[in-house]
């Protein structure tokens, strides 16, 4: 009785690990924010790739990465590249609109992220909106990797309106 217990329990664990694993969400993680900047300000400067770095809370560089400005398809890219001269990551601005700006951003090994920024004036300079959407499976979606983002990308959007006040 109990070795047929324990047999139901472990294939209802491994059937759970499956489902929360195969199981596609569609997650959608948006932030704003108001910068002091104005909006020619804060277009001239998201808009430009190679700044991309300086306040994108994820990057992570170390001794061992470079970033190389390079061209692709005429889109401006700036690729990270490790000491083997390997691309381990790139960023790119795909589209620019009137308030508008879509930037793919490609790790290693996997598909590329879209992140779409709207930018509007407002009183006091400029209002931003960060946001991506992405599939990931059930367990991401169940561990909340949106909020995680929308963390992330606050902590993103207060280091991009240091940086612009540090420029303007």
């Amino acid at each position: 009785m109990i070795k047929r217990i324990l047999g139901f329990s472990v294939l209802g664990f491994v059937l759970f690990a499956v489902i929360i694993t195969f199981i596609k969400v569609d997650i959608q993680p948006s932030v704003s924010y108001e910068l002091s900047a104005s909006p020619k300000e804060v277009m001239n400067y998201v808009s430009d790739v190679s700044n991309f770095p300086n306040w994108d809370p994820k990057t992570i560089i170390d001794s061992s990465v470079t970033l190389n400005l390079t061209q692709r398809n005429g889109i401006e890219t700036l690729d990270l590249t490790d000491s083997t001269e390997s691309i381990v990551g790139f960023y790119s601005v795909e589209n620019i609109g009137e308030n508008k700006i879509e930037m793919k951003v490609g790790i290693q090994k996997i598909e590329p992220l879209t992140y779409l920024f709207e930018i509007a004036p407002s009183e006091n300079g400029t209002v931003i909106k960060w946001s991506m959407n992405f599939e990931g499976n059930l367990m991401l979606y169940l561990f909340d990797a949106k909020s995680q983002l929308e963390t992330m990308f606050l902590r993103g959007l207060k280091t991009l309106d240091n940086k612009l006040k540090s420029i303007y």
